[in-house]
């Protein structure tokens, strides 16, 4: 009877060591598991920074292009308006032909 009850100690004692070192996997797989998940929250941060750069980015290009556009009526209407006193110009002158 002491024997087996020795036995049963000498067991239970390798099943509270064996959980014990599955405890501490257990532990280290967490840990490992908590840094992944602040390093994914660290890069999202990142890239929400990098996207919200690219979206002023693109805001400033589309203001240009509209500046551009406007530009562009302007130097085409002046240009017509050029053509016009050119024709015009073309006239006078005609006047003075021999």
């Amino acid at each position: 009877l002491i024997v087996d009850s020795s036995d049963k100690v000498r067991d239970g004692g390798e099943q509270v060591n064996a959980a014990g070192k599955t405890m501490k996997e257990l532990v280290q797989a967490v840990n490992q598991v908590s840094t992944l998940i602040a390093d994914i929250s660290l890069s999202a941060s990142s890239q929400r920074s990098g996207i919200a750069d690219v979206g002023a980015s693109v805001s400033e290009i589309d203001s240009s292009t509209q500046q551009n556009a406007a530009l562009v009526e302007q130097a085409a209407a002046a240009a017509g308006s050029m053509r016009t006193q050119a024709l015009q110009l073309d006239e006078a002158v005609m006047a003075f032909r021999l």
